[in-house]
Formats: C-alpha cells, structure tokens, sequence
C-alpha cells in the first residue's frame, strides 16, 4: 500500500510518528485503499483521502491513534466508492457478509436498506456479536450509515414506566429508555448525521 506521506514543519518526533503510522495502517488488512494521506503536527495526525467503505476508515483512525506519541487524529477520510451501488445490491452484500460471520451471530438480524443507511434489528447474547454485525455491515461497498439496532441480552426492548404521563405536563418531548436505549438512541442520530 502506498499512503501519502506529508509531514507538517518537519522536526524528528513527527516524522517517526508519520513513518509509524504508516506502518501501522499498511499493516492493516482492512484497509485496501492506497488513497490516504497523513499529516502529523505536534504528535496531531490528520488523515485525508479516499476510501470504497465505512470500515476502513474507521480502522486507519484506529491505527493512527495504535501509533506511539499520537496526541489526537483528525479523521477527514472521504467514503467515496467508485461506483455507488443501489440499496438492493447493499442489501445482499450486507447479508452475505453477515453469513460470513453466521458463526459468530448465531442468528441474522433484520436488515433495511434506505439511502445507503444499514438498520440491523435482532437479539444476540454478548456484545462482540452485536458488534460483529455492525463491522460486517461497515465493510460493504456503499455503506453511508449503519443504525445498529440489535439488542444484547434480550428478546423483547425494554421500556422503563413510570406510571401515566400527562402529554400537557410534559414541555420537551421526553423518551423513555430501558437498558441500552440511550447508548442505541446516540448510535442512530449519529448514523443519521454522518449518513446526511
């Protein structure tokens, strides 16, 4: 893999963490793309470029901030595929690689397409198969978003009560989580957000 080297002020501290960088997201077997440039200033790497899917550019940031003396990364990749599949097409390739890991799952989850946004729906039994799934549908080619709505632990949502609720009473909007529905409420907005 050829990534683009650039270093910001040259001074050698920056200079060994660019080069470890660079080892490190070569190194990474997720990341196809050779259109990633790096840019480090103060033990800051910014990384810039062009990438097919969600999944490598979450794991070069991932690798950048592996690198020794890595301060902060600032994550400007672009997901840009080269031809832009439909949602049925994202459809199935989420789905074969979900059987790609049916070991692991056990079960498939529901999968809607709309626009590129990925909604997993499901129960599983630990937290490495929900994020399983979620990783399986990063990794396909026209992947905006991913609303990772699979459910740990559980076979029907939970919804804590707390007796009636006046609607007349109530001067914001109010939600009502049970275990995990914040965390899964913060994962869709930001889904929606990156996929707008």
């Amino acid at each position: 893999m050829a990534t683009q080297l650039r270093s910001m002020g040259s001074n050698r501290q920056d200079d060994r963490i660019l080069n470890d960088v660079r080892r490190q997201i070569t190194w990474q077997s997720d990341i196809q793309s050779e259109e990633i440039g790096i840019q480090v200033k103060g033990g800051m790497v910014f990384l810039d470029g062009r990438v097919e899917t969600r999944l490598e550019k979450l794991e070069a940031e991932k690798a950048a901030k592996a690198a020794d003396g890595v301060f902060s990364v600032t994550n400007n990749i672009q997901v840009l595929p080269k031809r832009e599949p439909t949602d049925a097409e994202i459809h199935r390739s989420v789905n074969a690689g979900l059987l790609a890991v049916l070991c692991v799952l056990e079960k498939l989850p529901a999968v809607r397409v709309h626009n590129g946004v990925v909604t997993l729906e499901g129960n599983v039994r630990w937290s490495f198969q929900r994020t399983s799934a979620e990783r399986a549908a990063d990794a396909v080619i026209g992947v905006r978003g991913v609303l990772n709505r699979i459910l740990v632990g559980r076979s029907t949502p939970a919804v804590a009560t707390i007796g009636p609720i006046n609607p007349d009473r109530i001067a914001t909007p109010m939600l009502l989580l049970g275990r995990g529905g914040a965390r899964q409420l913060l994962d869709e907005r930001a889904a929606l957000a990156a996929a707008s």
